[in-house]
């Protein structure tokens, strides 16, 4: 899915969501346009009961909701943290009302089985943290951020599809469930991908276009991140190509292709353990700008390309063209 594909998704996901009770008396605490038939209290646990919810939280400490689709408003800051898990069912979440720094909330549970819905996000300008650990195939979550330094996290667990635009702002996304279909926009502002790549045997990205791979089939997208840090630790082989402005790549594999294109880039490649990788190598391309490049203990090719660039062989048999060089044979 492109970009924009992702981000018109999102929008249509929220401007769609039904009524679950009927609409608010003036005075009563209401979520959404809905009376409330759960309200929480300051630094208390609230769990509701099974079918469909309306919940204001108020403040509670943690909001656990049963099966059902529930709609849930985060509202009031707290001086501690405040956890959110709905419970299987299509559910939306809303903290467009909340002000505080604490905030998670799970879409999808670590260990649990089965299915855990059709869930929709809506961030409001605190930072959010949402986690999606746990779905089958049949499960779709949609994520909408506006906050700075929002965090999304997707494990490895969860089998279903995303569509996430995480807003303006430096946020982060964990992806730890990379497969098809789940499509992810960081948004403006300078932003973070960050995967262990669980399983992978060979990963690409490409931060220009968002497209990511895994063992050579599509595995979703990734756009608008400039920075990257892979640590798989068995990965054989790695490819990366930046966009046209600064890009940030930390990753560990055997083998890798590292291209920055334009931009002043800071790019450095590991290598993976002994048990994968005898002969590590990599080939890196700064591109334009003012780069710093860093290889494997083994024999690379390091080219800093137009402008001012620093190249770090390392150990091994190193070639390099750069203004300043360390480590380098040839």
């Amino acid at each position: 899915m492109k970009p924009i594909l992702a981000a018109a998704t999102v929008l249509a996901a929220l401007t769609a969501v039904p009524l679950t009770s009927s609409p608010a008396a003036a005075g009563e605490p209401t979520c959404r346009g809905q009376s409330a038939t759960h309200v929480g209290t300051l630094g208390e646990d609230l769990t509701t009961s099974p079918g469909a919810d309306v919940v204001v939280t108020n403040g509670a400490r943690r909001v656990e909701t049963r099966d059902g689709d529930d709609v849930i408003c985060v509202t009031r800051d707290a001086p501690h943290r405040v956890t959110v898990v709905p419970g299987a069912g299509d559910d939306l979440v809303d903290s467009t009302r909340y002000d505080g720094w604490g905030l998670r909330t799970y879409l999808g549970v670590l260990h649990e089985t089965g299915s855990s819905g059709d869930d929709t996000y809506v961030g409001g300008d605190a930072p959010d943290r949402v986690l999606v650990f746990s779905g089958t195939a049949e499960d779709h979550k949609v994520v909408s951020g506006e906050g700075d330094e929002d965090v999304l996290k997707i494990g490895s667990p969860y089998a279903g599809t995303v569509a996430a635009d995480l807003g303006p702002g430096t946020d982060d996304y964990f992806a730890n469930g990379l497969h098809a279909g789940v499509d992810v926009e960081g948004g403006p502002g300078r932003d973070f991908l960050l995967t262990d790549c669980p399983g992978c045997t060979s990963a690409g990205f490409d931060l220009g276009t968002g497209a990511v791979t895994v063992d050579g089939a599509a595995a979703g997208t990734a756009a608008g991140f400039q920075s990257l840090s892979l640590f798989r630790r068995r990965l054989e082989e790695l490819t990366v190509v930046g966009d046209a402005g600064f890009n940030s790549v930390t990753a560990v594999a055997c083998t890798a292709d590292v291209r920055g294109n334009g931009g002043g880039d800071v790019l450095v490649v590991h290598p993976a353990g002994s048990a994968v990788c005898a002969t590590p190598s990599a080939a890196i391309r700064g591109g334009r700008g003012n780069d710093l490049l860093r290889g494997t203990p083994g024999d690379d090719l390091l080219v800093g390309g137009p402008g001012t660039d620093s190249a770090y062989g390392e150990a091994g048999v190193d070639v390099c063209e750069a203004e300043r060089r360390r480590g380098c044979e040839g």
